[in-house]
Parts: structure tokens; C-alpha cells; sequence
């Protein structure tokens, strides 16, 4: 494929993972109108008892207008940062790999930004950094509704955990006795560490 085509997503599953690193070229869609209920402000994590939920409140139109993605600004007011990163520390604290990524991770979550979009960014470019991936990563200058066929759109393609549709082989996860696919990259990072980038060449 000549170009795979992403949605901004918040720390995206591995899946996401997988084509980006697969890919010859990536554009990053930046000129859609913003879609409640979907990765472009929710992810997945493992927690002791089950697959948890993360999801960022964003301010929406007050209209009821469509937003797009760039313009969607976070809410400020309630501590939704601080409840999500203890929910990841709960979780992944005692991971093989934790210590190693908690910092540079911790300085760019509580960057103080304002849009979604741009948080969501900053914290793509520092998992890549930490990936070690290299990919040559674009947005996209307008919004375009069917690519050509040389074209991979992914946008709204990326399944929920447990509905990988690329292959995931099972690896030791910090809680449950079952694996689970496809959760956010963090779960593959934090269990994997410098082994995660071979991981997703599977």
C-alpha cells in the first residue's frame, strides 16, 4: 500500500501499532469532524478484575454543532489526567517494564495542553520515541471520504480488545489468566519493554 490513513486516537491499541510500523507511509487524519464514543478520546488497559475503560471528557459544542477534530478542547475542569494515570500506575506499576518508561510517559501526559487533538499527539510521538519506530508520519491537508485503493484507510477500522483482525500472539500480561488482545499499546510496552517493536512485526 502506498499510504495507510490513522485517526487521532489516545493511546492507540496495538493494532494501530501494527500498521503504522507496517506501512510505507502515514497520514494521520486531521481534518474529520470529531466522533464521540470512539478511540479518538478512549482506550484500553488490563486492571486486576477486568478490561478497563479510559475516557477523556472533551467540551463539546454548545450548539450541538459537529467539531472538528483540531477544535475539540479538553475539559479542563474535572481531574480526569490525574484519575487516568493512577488507574495505569494500579495497573501496570508492577509490570517488568514500568519503571523504565513512567517518566518520560508521566512528563508528556500532564503537558498542559488544551486540545485533544494535540495531547493526543504528543503522546503518539513519545511512544514512537519509546518504540523506537521511525515510520515517516504525515497529516492529512483535507478531509477526503474514499482513497484510492492503493490507499489503507483504517480510520474507524481499529477493533475493541479481544477482535484483533491482524495477528497478536499471546504474551504474559501483569493480571488474568486468559490473554487479551489488542488493548492499548501501553499494555504491550510495559510487559514487553525493548521486545514490544519485534512484537508488533509478528
Amino acid at each position: 500500500m502506498a499510504m495507510t490513513i490513522l485517526a487521532s486516537h489516545y493511546l492507540p491499541s496495538i493494532q494501530y501499532f501494527q500498521h503504522l510500523l507496517n506501512a510505507e507511509k502515514v497520514q494521520i487524519e486531521a481534518f474529520e469532524n470529531y466522533q464521540k464514543q470512539t478511540y479518538r478520546n478512549r482506550c484500553y488497559i488490563l486492571g486486576a478484575n477486568k478490561v478497563e475503560l479510559l475516557s477523556i471528557p472533551v467540551l463539546s459544542s454548545s450548539k450541538g454543532e459537529k467539531l472538528p477534530i483540531q477544535a475539540v478542547e479538553l475539559d479542563q475542569q474535572q481531574r480526569w489526567r490525574v484519575i487516568h494515570w493512577r488507574t495505569i500506575t494500579t495497573a501496570y506499576g508492577k509490570s517488568p517494564f514500568f519503571v523504565y518508561y513512567e517518566e518520560l510517559l508521566k512528563d508528556a501526559f500532564f503537558q498542559p495542553q488544551k486540545y485533544l487533538f494535540e495531547f493526543n499527539t504528543t503522546l503518539l510521538k513519545t511512544i514512537l520515541k519509546l518504540l523506537q519506530i521511525n515510520t515517516p508520519i504525515e497529516y492529512t491537508q483535507e478531509f477526503i471520504i474514499n482513497y484510492p485503493t492503493d490507499c489503507l484507510d483504517v480510520r474507524d477500522a481499529i477493533p475493541q480488545p479481544n477482535a484483533a483482525t491482524l495477528p497478536q500472539m499471546p504474551y504474559r500480561q501483569v493480571f488474568g489468566e486468559t490473554f487479551t488482545n489488542n488493548l492499548s499499546i501501553l499494555d504491550l510496552l510495559f510487559c514487553k519493554g525493548n521486545q514490544a517493536k519485534n512484537y508488533l512485526l509478528l
